[in-house]
């Protein structure tokens, strides 16, 4: 017994060490609607689009907010790969967070989101669509590591159950470049965006194209707005 309560102690030092990665509380995450079939593109209105794939149940979101913070809407990932889109207000925003949710929505999980291209900005104009990226979410259950490093834009978890001891992870894959064909699912599957300006929400830096041969390595392991 003696034992086992100091290995007990041992792995809860060992949690506190990523405590500061994870903001959890009992809070019931809410979605930004997504475009119906049948969707009129409004003059004083603009969409964002891209892929938002995950593994596993829980369900994920990225957050994007005005960089003065007035404006907030959650973009949820998708099992498949189908296209997702937002109506959004004209401004300057940031992709700012990532949000792991269970399956009645309760939050489990919100971190700050670093590197490109979560700490750039971008302009959205009026009667224009952009499109984010293609973005994957993993969801691993692993083994306890003592050497265990964390890494960016990761959800982390401690989880004991019959006398197992692991970590849960959310995790953000590689960002890749679908403009091509998520523009044109984009109008297939919304035909009244037909007059609208397409283009890449980040247009100053190019993002690794999507391979169309193989499947994405994240999910198989667990552009110019111009005129707009």
């Amino acid at each position: 017994m003696t034992q086992s309560l100091a290995i007990r102690a041992g792995l809860a030092a060992f949690a506190c060490t990523i405590a500061a990665l994870v903001i959890t509380g009992c809070v019931t995450v809410s979605y930004s609607t997504s475009l119906g079939k049948e969707y009129k593109p409004a003059s004083d209105k603009a969409v964002l689009f891209g892929r938002f794939q995950k593994s596993g149940l829980h369900n994920f979101a990225l957050v994007i907010e005005n960089t003065s913070r007035t404006r907030q809407y959650l973009v949820q990932f998708q099992s498949t790969n189908d296209i997702a889109a937002i109506e959004v207000e004209p401004d300057t925003y940031e992709i700012t967070q990532f949000v792991v949710a269970d399956v009645i929505n309760e939050q489990m999980g919100r971190i700050a989101l670093k590197g490109w291209p979560y700490d750039a900005r971008f302009i959205v104009r009026s009667q224009g669509a952009y499109y984010l990226s293609d973005f994957t979410g993993v969801y691993r259950n692993q083994p306890l590591n003592p050497q265990f490093t964390a890494e960016p834009n990761t959800i982390y978890r401690f989880s004991e159950g019959y006398g197992r001891f692991s970590w849960l992870t959310w995790q953000l894959g590689p960002v890749v470049d679908g403009f091509d064909s998520a523009s044109a699912e984009l109008l297939k599957t919304y035909p009244t965006l037909q007059g609208v300006l397409i283009g890449r929400a980040f247009p100053e830096r190019r993002l690794p194209p999507k391979s169309t041969s193989t499947p994405n390595p994240a999910l198989t392991t667990a552009g110019t707005a111009g005129g707009v």
